[in-house]
């Protein structure tokens, strides 16, 4: 896999990521619930980089529509490449990126899941615990009639779809939690 860092660009250097480093989220960039509600923060948020357990933070040009690649490890040993559908939610809750596909390109014959739905089925609505394995259902399979807009954003990523990420023209730091919602992935 290649991997292009802001280390080994010689953006950042490893000692300051590792020594307390902070950054600031501005308002207008996220939401502090999480909820993916735009204009909902009253201040900005300033993040201690946690380089432990993150690393160097990889590169991406918000010109270039981005994909990660997931891999499953286990004791420090290379398992496989995760290949099944997957979504994604940046962890302090930054919502200025978007989704290459849309339910247009999709196809599907009944409703898809996204965030905000997901999340407002919840009482105390959680991102990490709102869409999973147990409450996902592929749009591609018999379901509730979609009532979503063809242009709305489709949000589940990996498997058959060549779905990516357009990040927001400015400089940033994103840190996404990936969640398998394929219920065949064990």
């Amino acid at each position: 896999m290649r991997r292009v860092t802001a280390c080994s660009k010689g953006i950042l250097d490893p000692s300051i990521l590792q020594n307390n480093f902070t950054y600031v989220i501005k308002k207008e960039f996220y939401d502090p619930a999480k909820l993916f509600r735009p204009n909902s923060a009253k201040a900005d948020l300033i993040v201690k980089y946690d380089y432990a357990s993150l690393g160097c933070p990889l590169v991406a040009h918000y010109a270039a529509l981005w994909k990660p690649e997931l891999q499953l490890w286990y004791n420090d040993n290379y398992v496989e490449d995760i290949k099944v559908m997957y979504v994604m939610f940046e962890v302090n809750g930054i919502h200025d990126y978007n989704y290459k596909l849309h339910m247009r390109d999709v196809n599907c014959i009944s409703e898809a899941q996204n965030w905000t739905t997901m999340l407002k089925k919840q009482a105390n609505p959680d991102p990490h615990t709102a869409w999973n394995f147990k409450n996902f259902h592929n749009c591609k399979k018999p379901g509730p009639p979609s009532t979503a807009s063809k242009s709305t954003e489709y949000q589940i990523m990996g498997e058959w779809y060549s779905n990516r990420i357009q990040f927001a023209k400015r400089n940033g730091f994103y840190i996404f939690k990936a969640i398998v919602v394929d219920p065949t992935f064990r």
